[in-house]
């Protein structure tokens, strides 16, 4: 995750070497700044991330079991309505995903409310760098693979056994019948945490902004982890137990002013 979370700061840092003198070349006249302070805003961010807190999930899913997934289109999308030049607030859209060993991915869809502070810098025309912070409401879901769930021993003995199935057998009738319908489940539940950031609007015309952004998120879900059988109907094992949700992002876009 290092790796993907380096390439991002330097292609944050080039734009930033790239842009920076345009967005001042483009604001020298005083006649035009206040355009730059246009009350409402929405942009999309692509964004590279990491779990901050405690990996470790269940069994054999361990700190270093989990790859966080960072994908180069848009996964998060933002509006934001000032009041003036340094006060306003904001409402986003984010979402991650992790596999978890191999067992599954722990998904999840982030909603921020939360309000930004702004400060335009007089000698750089353009740049306008800001801090954010909020509420978050975040829906985890864990999507188990079938061979986990059903208690097969890894992904080849399932497909081997998934080969064999009659026609005329339901799938999921047949995978389970592999261990007597034997069944894991991970429910997780919705919550909510909090976020913060800082960040830079560059603008490059009068209402298009290079946005460069960072932030952190608290949260923690509840997880209900049983193990039965009778397809799921006889518990065998449960267990209860909380999972960080803490991330940290950087993340780069665009920014429409209207």
């Amino acid at each position: 995750m290092r790796k993907p979370v380096l390439r991002l700061f330097m292609l944050l840092t080039l734009a930033l070497a790239l842009c920076a003198p345009q967005a001042m070349a483009a604001q020298q006249d005083d006649d035009k700044s206040d355009e730059l302070f246009k009350h409402f805003s929405i942009g999309v961010r692509i964004k590279a991330w990491e779990l901050s807190g405690d990996k470790a999930f269940v069994g054999t899913i361990l700190d270093n079991t989990v790859d966080e997934k960072s994908y180069w289109y848009p996964t998060n999308v933002n509006a934001q309505y000032l009041f003036n030049d340094y006060f306003g607030l904001v409402l986003e859209w984010d979402y991650y995903e992790a596999k978890m060993e191999k067992d599954g991915h722990l998904k999840w869809q982030g909603l921020t409310a939360g309000v930004t502070a702004r400060y335009p810098i007089d000698i750089l025309k353009g740049v306008v760098p800001y801090a954010v912070a909020g509420v978050v409401y975040v829906n985890p879901q864990f999507e188990e693979e079938n061979w986990w769930r059903y208690g097969y021993p890894n992904s080849g003995t399932y497909e081997s056994w998934m080969a064999q199935r009659p026609a005329d057998v339901d799938p999921y009738e047949w995978m389970a019948q592999y261990r007597g319908g034997y069944h894991r489940n991970m429910k997780t539940e919705d919550t909510f945490g909090f976020t913060y950031g800082v960040g830079v609007d560059i603008f490059l015309t009068d209402s298009l902004a290079l946005n460069l952004d960072i932030r952190w998120v608290q949260a923690e879900t509840n997880v209900d982890y049983t193990l039965a059988f009778n397809n799921g109907r006889d518990v065998f094992r449960s267990r209860q137990f909380t999972y960080d949700l803490d991330t940290f992002a950087g993340g780069i876009g665009l920014r429409w002013y209207f």
